[in-house]
Parts: structure tokens; C-alpha cells; sequence
């Protein structure tokens, strides 16, 4: 499908903001003592942008398989060939560090490893549910929300679309009625769950024609600006009503960015767009970078509060180019290779024989 051009930028925004708000943390924890700029951990809002963009695309994307035979294994084995390869890459990286540099990593157990891989909600050894890639939590979500879409994916758009906002509103409804033990239950039926259901919505409403003066689409982003700093003030620390302070907000931002015709021409907006391409790539390998550049300033012993903003800009430029790198050198080859794979038809050994005429003279 054709690429949305303002999409790809908030891809890219939401990536560089969860960068920021790890630096935060990463900083807090190796030099043991308060980030200065404890107002940038709101960049974690970053995986509510991304929750609600991922209800967009998946429903953007999906128009060619929507109640079309095969559409449902399509989309399943499309979206595994996107997530896995990589994101188990990351994963072997991380266990590896853990493995021969125990002190820039932690050690995770086997079971933790596997459920990891499996993108099963799990618990750590620390109490967080975590796999071994921290960030990677949100990725069971995304498993999650893809298997059920797959399946609605066997009817139209309308009815699809319908279906997986009714299934995900009542899983929620039910983890708020029933509070479930198993942990993996009560994880996939957290409120946060309805943020894809915003993004879908939206890209039914595009699908079915909408669109926005772009005057009203930059009132849209400026309202989405406004009310994340709003919200953030007044729930702040209300984690129950993170839906609220940050899906809200994010679900304003993608409707402004997709229902209006934006002309991003120029290198500054082409520049956003690659960072948006690489943003899953970024969002998984961005915590060498800024654990690295963390650790050098302790070793260096800077002074932080004068420091900060070249150590942030050194952290996200080497996160940036190294998520660039490896989404040219392996995420979109490997993509292609293998979406190439499966699409390709039964090997010529495979196929009938024709028999060959006899010439005569």
C-alpha cells in the first residue's frame, strides 16, 4: 500500500521519544542519582503512539486481504516475517552481553528466554513482566492484537474492524470485572489494549473516504500536543488512566496526520521518514547506544546537568544510525527474502513434466 508519509514521521517521533525517556532512566540508573530532566520520562508516551499507529496500519494495510481467500494466513505470516526475525536477533544479542558481560547486562533464566522468543508475558526474576529485550514488552501486546485481528481479517473491512474492537473492549471489560491471576491474562487485558481499537477506528474512517481540511489537521496536532502535556500533568502517576493521559492524545495526533493531504517534500521531512522505516529497528538496538554513552559519562565523571543535552544527542544519533544500519543490512532485506519465499511458486522439480513431441522427418 501506498506509504503515508506523516505516519512514517510519527512512527519516527514516537521511536526518538521512547529513546529520550530511556536515556532518562538509563542515566537515573547508572549514575545513581536523579535525571535532570525527570519531565522527558513522559517520552515513554511514545508506545501509545505506536499502539495507536498499529491499529492504523494494520487496517491501512490490510484492504487486499479483507474476506479474500488466504487473507488470514497472509497477514499472519507477513506480520510474523516483520516481528520475528529481528526482534529474535535483538534477543540473542541481549543474552549473549548477559553471557560474557554480566555487569552492562542482566542474566535472565532459560524459562524467562523462552517465553521471550514466544512473545509470552512472564515475569522476571526482578517482578517486572518483561522479556529479556525490556522494551520488547509491548511487542506481547502486539502478538497479541495481531492474532486476533488475523482472524477478522475473514471478513470485510467493516465487520473486521467491528469485530476486534468488540473482542478487545469486552477482554478489557473483563479484566477490570474478573481481576485475573494468571499473569499473562491479566497483561493482555490491560485498559492500554483500546489504544489499537483508536487507530483502527481511524483507519476505517479513512478507508471510507474522510478527510480533513488541512487546517483542521494541524488544529488536530496542535490539540494532540496540548492535551498530552495537559492530561500528563493532572493523571501523572495514575497508571490506571494511562489510556487517557496518552492514548488520547495519540489517537488526536494520528487522526491529524492521516486524514489531511500534507505535502512533506524536503530532506528535513524525508530524513523523519527513513527514521519512521528504521523505528522498529530503533525502538529494539536503541539501548546499546545509550547505555554506552551513560556509562562513558560515569567513567569520564561529567557533570551531568552541564552535559546532558550532548550526551542525549550523542545517545540518539548513534541509536538513529545504528537502527538505520541494521534495517538496510538486515530488517528490509530479510523481509523481502522471505516474503519472497513464501510467495513463490512450487519449485519447477515440483511441477508436471511436459511431454515432449516427437519430430519426424
Amino acid at each position: 500500500m501506498p506509504t503515508i508519509v506523516a505516519v512514517q514521521i510519527l512512527r519516527a517521533l514516537a521511536a526518538l521519544a521512547v529513546v529520550v525517556s530511556h536515556f532518562q532512566f538509563d542515566l537515573s540508573r547508572t549514575i545513581g542519582s536523579v535525571a535532570p530532566y525527570p519531565v522527558l520520562q513522559s517520552g515513554n508516551a511514545g508506545v501509545d503512539l505506536f499502539f495507536v499507529l498499529s491499529g492504523f496500519v494494520m487496517v491501512y494495510a490490510s484492504e487486499p486481504l479483507f474476506a479474500r481467500p488466504g487473507g488470514a494466513l497472509t497477514f499472519w505470516s507477513h506480520r510474523l516475517i516483520r516481528i520475528v526475525p529481528l526482534y529474535w536477533l535483538i534477543t540473542a544479542i541481549y543474552l549473549l552481553v548477559a553471557a560474557v558481560a554480566p555487569r552492562f547486562e542482566r542474566s535472565d533464566s532459560i524459562v524467562t528466554a523462552v517465553t521471550s522468543l514466544l512473545f509470552i508475558p512472564y515475569p522476571r526474576a526482578d517482578g517486572f513482566v518483561q522479556p529479556v529485550i525490556g522494551q520488547g514488552w509491548t511487542l506481547n501486546y502486539e502478538m497479541f492484537f495481531y492474532a486476533i485481528f488475523g482472524l477478522a481479517v475473514l471478513w470485510p473491512r467493516r465487520i473486521a474492524v467491528t469485530i476486534v474492537s468488540l473482542t478487545l473492549a469486552g477482554m478489557v471489560a473483563s479484566g477490570v470485572a474478573l481481576a485475573p491471576r494468571s499473569v499473562a491474562l491479566a497483561f493482555w487485558t490491560d485498559p492500554i489494549i483500546i489504544e489499537f481499537v483508536f487507530g483502527m477506528l481511524i483507519a476505517a474512517a479513512y478507508r471510507q473516504g474522510l478527510r480533513l481540511p488541512a487546517a483542521a489537521c494541524i488544529a488536530l496536532l496542535f490539540a494532540a500536543a496540548a492535551s498530552f502535556v495537559i492530561l500528563t500533568g493532572l493523571l501523572s502517576g495514575l497508571p490506571a488512566w494511562r489510556v487517557l493521559m496518552w492514548g488520547v492524545p495519540a489517537a488526536l495526533a494520528v487522526a491529524g496526520a492521516s486524514l489531511g493531504d500534507f505535502a512533506l517534500a524536503g530532506a528535513p521531512w524525508r530524513t523523519l521518514a527513513l527514521v519512521g522505516d528504521a523505528s522498529y529497528a530503533l525502538y529494539l538496538i536503541h539501548s546499546f547506544p545509550v547505555r554506552a554513552v551513560t556509562y562513558f559519562a560515569r567513567w569520564a565523571e561529567l557533570d551531568i546537568a552541564r552535559a546532558y543535552w550532548l550526551l542525549l544527542a550523542a545517545a540518539t544519533a548513534g541509536a538513529v544510525a545504528i537502527a538505520v544500519a541494521l534495517y538496510y543490512l538486515f530488517e528490509r532485506p530479510v523481509t523481502r527474502g522471505l516474503r519472497a519465499l513464501i510467495a513463490r511458486p512450487k519449485h519447477a522439480a515440483e511441477a508436471p513434466v511436459p511431454v515432449a513431441t516427437r519430430r519426424t522427418p
